[in-house]
């Protein structure tokens, strides 16, 4: 997973440049104030012959550091942790076409909460990239989606919350099964600023339910065939107090599914109240409710 000292130069120059000067043209002139370095031999320039193949899974952290560092500086410009993603690959036997065959998958969840808005849902925040369509895969390869969802109450709350976790359940048509896993943030929860929480950790899993086997977002292991590998992505960090937030947006998320009512009540302070989808605020215990949680 070693980031070569061009690609740690290269999210760490976006990053500036999305700060200071996102508009401007991207040329030289851009780059030659910011001075990127670090030790050679180390995790970020690494020298032959160490290994760079999955060194994707750094661009975002790279990112955000960079962006986290100058949050103070910036505030107004800043977002949030994003969700990160799950860049894993698989191998195995297609019994269909009696072929071997190799298959990539990206997993892209939510981007960090900003000072004006929310973030935003299945989005890649440090580099152009889009989730790859369920159609693409099941045509070419022996793999079935079975679920492709945002994850309730993954979001990090925030008086703009983070985008939710995309929860991607793919059973596999194959024998001799071979995953190796490559995803981020099943420890360190994308952070949130300002005030903003967390959003919640990501997992792997295989089969997921009873019996469920936890894949380490580092792994490389087997599955068999109709094994269903379930890739379960965090969700991004919030912006700014929780309890700040607009009741009605509040309202809004639980109407969506974003938030459930739960949720809504122990995160945000807003008490929702209301048969099925004839919801509402009820604005006299949201009052109380958030003055007793800003006591404690």
């Amino acid at each position: 997973m070693n980031s070569y000292i061009n690609y740690t130069r290269s999210y760490s120059y976006a990053a500036v440049k999305c700060l200071a000067d996102p508009f401007g043209p991207m040329n030289e002139g851009a780059l030659r104030p910011i001075t990127v370095s670090a030790p050679e031999g180390s995790f970020l320039n690494p020298r032959p012959p160490a290994g760079g193949g999955p060194r994707a899974i750094i661009c975002y952290r790279t990112f955000e550091a960079v962006l986290g560092a100058l949050a103070p500086a910036l505030p107004e410009r800043v977002a949030a942790a994003s969700s990160h993603f799950a860049n894993p690959t698989f191998g195995g036997l297609d019994r269909a076409r009696n072929r071997s065959f190799v298959a990539y998958e990206l997993v892209l969840s939510g981007t960090g909460g900003r000072a004006t808005k929310d973030g935003c849902e299945a989005m890649s925040s440090a580099f152009n990239a889009s989730n790859i369509p369920v159609e693409a895969q099941e045509a070419n390869q022996p793999i079935v989606v079975e679920r492709f969802e945002l994850i309730r109450d993954s979001a990090g709350p925030g008086t703009f919350r983070g985008g939710c976790g995309i929860r991607r359940d793919m059973r596999f048509l194959a024998d001799d099964g071979k995953l190796t896993n490559l995803s981020e943030r099943q420890k360190f929860p994308p952070y949130g600023l300002f005030g903003g929480k967390p959003g919640i950790l990501a997992r792997t899993l295989i089969n997921p339910g009873p019996g469920e086997q936890i894949v380490h977002s580092k792994e490389s292991r087997e599955f068999a065939y109709g094994d269903v590998i379930s890739f379960q992505q965090s969700g991004a960090g919030g912006y700014g107090d929780p309890l700040a937030r607009d009741p009605a947006r509040v309202l809004d998320d639980v109407l969506d599914d974003f938030i459930g009512i739960d949720a809504a009540r122990s995160d945000y302070g807003v008490v929702i109240t209301g048969p099925g989808i004839d919801l509402q605020v009820d604005e006299t215990a949201t009052e109380r409710l958030r003055q007793a949680m800003k006591t404690r």
